[in-house]
């Protein structure tokens, strides 16, 4: 099994038979319902049923999920679940999301670095729970700025900059001119 994001469905396993030994990635699979580690086990087996593989025969032989404990816990995670239908499969740390662990730690040492994220996380709460301002939503939903990750984030900033920065000013002149009693 490969890597999650927080709060995105995980990836299915890699598929494994005696006669046909190759890897390969299955897909995604929505666990927006329920994201507890027995909601997520029986997606990943619903899903299996769903593309007609054969559970009796298939043998999942590794796991690797992040460090989320609904996952990789080993008394209950999904990663428990998983190996206890298929003893050799075996669960690892996922190195990628080790690996971007890694750079987070170092961004938050750089001035710099942390100021970029700083801004990137202040522009993405700002547009993604606006008041009733019509305009506003407009806008988020042209951005994309809901649900997504932080590489859609600084493109979609970088991309739409001038109107980003208008309608903040458009914000600040509208707030100037308010009486401070309303």
């Amino acid at each position: 099994m490969s890597c999650t994001a927080a709060g995105a469905a995980p990836p299915l396993p890699c598929v494994y038979t005696e006669s046909c030994r190759t890897y390969r990635f299955l897909g995604f699979i929505d666990v927006s319902s329920g994201q507890n580690s027995t909601q997520i086990y029986s997606a990943i087996m619903h899903y299996f049923e769903e593309q007609n593989i054969n559970t009796e025969i298939v043998h999942i032989v590794a796991q690797s999920y992040d460090g989320a404990s609904v996952m990789s816990d080993h008394l209950n995670g999904v990663q428990a679940q998983v190996q206890k239908r298929y003893p050799a499969a075996i669960y690892t740390h996922c190195m990628a999301h080790r690996l971007n662990l890694v750079v987070l730690d170092l961004c938050k040492s750089i001035k710099s670095a942390q100021k970029v994220f700083n801004i990137l996380e202040a522009t993405y709460v700002h547009f993604s729970r606006p008041s009733k301002n019509a305009e506003l939503l407009n806008i988020q939903k042209q951005l994309g700025l809901k649900k997504i990750c932080r590489y859609k984030n600084c493109d979609a900033i970088i991309h739409n900059y001038k109107s980003i920065v208008a309608v903040l000013q458009k914000e600040v002149d509208d707030q100037y001119d308010k009486d401070v009693a309303q």
